[in-house]
């Protein structure tokens, strides 16, 4: 019923699928999240990430040192 797995978990938030999903799958991430460390350390280390290449466009990085370093985390994340 409530057995969404840590990579089913991981690389649905981190495609984004939760975001205007339907209540049933929203709540079946939420419990998962209340019950597993290693995927809210996961959640949290995304949105640093995000964050960090926000902040980095928006200071204008040099285009090839964003691009290395978006091409990473894709390599990291998949």
């Amino acid at each position: 019923m409530f057995d969404l797995t840590c990579r089913e978990f991981s690389e649905a938030y981190a495609r984004g699928d939760f975001e205007g999903a339907p209540p049933w799958t929203r709540l079946r991430a939420w419990l998962h999240l209340r019950l597993c460390a290693d995927c809210r350390k996961f959640k949290r280390q995304l949105r640093l990430i995000a964050s960090a290449a926000r902040r980095g466009a928006a200071l204008k990085l040099r285009p090839e040192l964003l691009a290395a370093f978006k091409d990473r985390v894709k390599r990291e994340f998949s």
